[in-house]
């Protein structure tokens, strides 16, 4: 059965369904997750529906916190009726598609790099590393459904905090 795959992580939105290690089908825009990523999802849905979908795929950044966030919500919401939901990370991806490390700068001089399985800020990037570009993160996520068994990791469903208004507890 078909994957959802939702990447906010940068200027870049993505969203697409993938399945036995290939694209069905992938929609981008130059757009953040608040403009773009329900008109995506929608064109995707005419071709793959939701309802076909088994799994859904959030990219967990870093990159933009609010189309982070946005497409975190979706992911869980759209895998609220039974689906499995995971996540990945974009530098650990890249990583595994360029070969050598994949940075992004943070602030100027400062740069989080994916590094022995998590990632580290550092004050300058390892030798041999690569500065994330849109580049690298086109191939990453056309070389995504053949990487996604080694990457994307299951992630429980947000439960919210005790605080919050019954109607919005888990029955």
């Amino acid at each position: 059965m078909p994957a959802l795959l939702i990447d906010a992580s940068s200027p870049t939105l993505f969203v697409g369904a993938y399945e036995d290690g290939a694209w069905l089908l992938l929609k981008s825009a130059q757009m953040n997750a608040l403009e773009g990523l329900f008109d995506l999802s929608k064109e995707v849905f005419q071709v793959v529906p939701l309802e076909k979908c088994n799994q859904l795929v959030f990219c967990e950044g870093p990159g933009r916190l609010m189309s982070l966030r946005i497409s975190a919500v979706a992911a869980n919401q759209w895998a609220a009726s039974g689906k499995e939901k995971f996540a990945y990370n974009s530098l650990q991806a890249a990583s595994m598609v360029a070969g050598s490390p994949v940075g992004v700068e943070l602030r100027q001089g400062a740069y989080a790099v994916w590094l022995e399985g998590k990632i580290e800020v550092l004050t300058q990037l390892p030798a041999g590393a690569q500065i994330f570009s849109p580049a690298i993160q086109e191939e990453t996520i056309a070389n995504f459904p053949k990487l996604a068994k080694d990457l994307a990791r299951e992630v429980p469903f947000f439960d919210p905090p005790l605080w919050a208004p019954i109607e919005y507890k888990k029955v």
